[in-house]
């Protein structure tokens, strides 16, 4: 009986502290990193549906040993904390159901210490939870880990993606600062705590793609001074606009000179376009320039339209070095001008015209040698009259008085008189009517 008595006194006992265990719960960890110098949260926190705590914000951290108590934490005996932890520990948050364990700085000598927490240790009874059964042991590094990068978005050259920058670390008291390599608009910086004991820190910015294939660095710096960064390759896609042709307008002046630009917008600076017109004979100028993420090339045509061309196409096509090609061409109308019609008329006008002069003058010429030979016909410089014209070996001379008004002419009776033979060289006679007979000659016809 007394083995059976015995058993069952066992038996009680265990199931009761099994019983008790149950109803208490603590979650803590079961390993933890520590950066050097810098600081370390341990997360915990307990529960219970059974014999509650008299003092459930008494909390007090022990290391573990076998047979002895160690003080990590105490806040009522601070001077009998070991050495290793002396002033460097406190409570994290006292708030609720939390027994969080905050160390700072984290030393070598914090190595593998293996710690656990004790809630309300001045009441101990038979209802105890066997605290010891859950500790947390701590690795002390003086390596940062490296940040992550997270892209999303259209992956195009000259579009905007969201980039994320995330560390993990186990110092919220002091969270480390993230940092891009590149010029971004920021978005903020979050901290969140993950279940494995450790917090997320995330910085989000937008980046603009500037290049087919465009580094991203993002860099973490602690307060401990350890440093480290990552970089992430964006691989992004070229992309090509349609070409324009500027000014719009397809109406030209006949003969005036235009200025037409056919402009190329790419993103990728090793898909240079080539720009040709289907007018190769008109002088044509490249630039290339660049403005953020956007390549333009623009073909400048000096374009000087004729009639013919009214109703044509002008065309510029363009070879990118990629192997696209596009082309753009816009209708022709041709708006002829008064002053480009009659310089186009010139060469024409201008042999009629002389023609027209030349025998203008040569009408002019004629005229006047006719009105001189009739002059001459008429009278000489002396006023005399020659009526011996077209009759040989007679020569009459007659001499008259020029009057500024209409001469009369002489009556048949002022004319009277009786013929007389023929008078000798050098005789004058009286001739009524102011007309005097100079000079006259009879000979006889042989």
């Amino acid at each position: 009986m007394p083995g059976l008595s015995r058993f069952l006194l066992s038996f009680c006992i265990l199931g009761y502290i099994f019983c008790s265990s149950r109803a208490w719960h603590v979650k803590i960890p079961s390993n933890i990193k520590g950066l050097l110098g810098s600081c370390l949260v341990i997360p915990c926190k307990f529960d219970y549906y059974q014999y509650p705590p008299r003092r459930p914000d008494r909390v007090v951290w022990y290391q573990y040993a076998k047979h002895t108590y160690p003080l990590v934490y105490d806040d009522w005996h601070p001077k009998y904390v070991i050495d290793e932890f002396k002033g460097k520990t406190k409570i994290f948050s006292a708030s609720g159901k939390t027994c969080s364990l905050q160390i700072y700085p984290v030393t070598w000598a914090h190595h593998r210490q293996k710690i656990y927490p004790w809630v309300d240790p001045e009441n101990v009874g038979k209802s105890t939870y066997r605290f010891f059964d859950t500790t947390v042991t701590i690795e002390v590094t003086n390596t940062a880990e490296k940040p992550t990068i997270m892209i999303t978005g259209d992956k195009k050259v000259g579009q905007s993606v969201l980039v994320e920058c995330t560390v993990y670390h186990t110092c919220p008291t002091y969270p480390p600062t993230l940092t891009f390599g590149l010029q971004v608009q920021s978005h903020g910086v979050t901290h969140r705590p993950m279940s494995d004991g450790t917090y997320k820190t995330t910085l989000r910015a937008t980046l603009p793609i500037m290049k087919e294939h465009q580094p991203v660095t993002c860099s973490v710096r602690h307060r401990s001074g350890q440093t480290a960064s990552t970089t992430e390759i964006l691989n992004a896609e070229c992309s090509y606009s349609p070409l324009t042709i500027s000014p719009t307008s397809d109406e030209f002046l006949e003969g005036h000179s235009s200025k037409v630009t056919c402009i190329a917008s790419y993103t990728c600076p090793i898909h240079h376009p080539t720009l040709k017109w289907n007018y190769e004979s008109m002088p044509a100028s490249t630039d290339t320039s660049r403005a953020a993420a956007q390549w333009t090339t623009v073909s400048t045509l000096n374009f000087t339209a004729s009639a013919k061309d009214h109703g044509k196409t002008l065309t510029c096509s363009g070879t990118f070095s990629g192997g696209q090609t596009q082309e753009v061409s816009i209708t022709l109308r041709v708006k002829r001008t008064v002053m480009y019609q009659v310089g186009s008329s010139l060469p024409i006008a201008i042999p009629v015209s002389l023609v027209l002069i030349v025998i203008i003058l040569a009408a002019v010429l004629i005229y006047k040698k006719r009105k001189s030979f009739w002059d001459r016909f008429s009278r000489n410089q002396n006023n005399t009259v020659d009526f011996s014209v077209g009759y040989l070996n007679n020569a009459t001379t007659v001499h008259y008085e020029a009057h500024t008004s209409k001469q009369r002419l002489p009556s048949p009776k002022d004319n009277r008189r009786t013929p007389h033979p023929a008078r000798t060289q050098g005789t004058t006679a009286p001739v009524s009517g102011n007309i005097h007979i100079i000079e006259m000659k009879s000979c006889s016809h042989r």
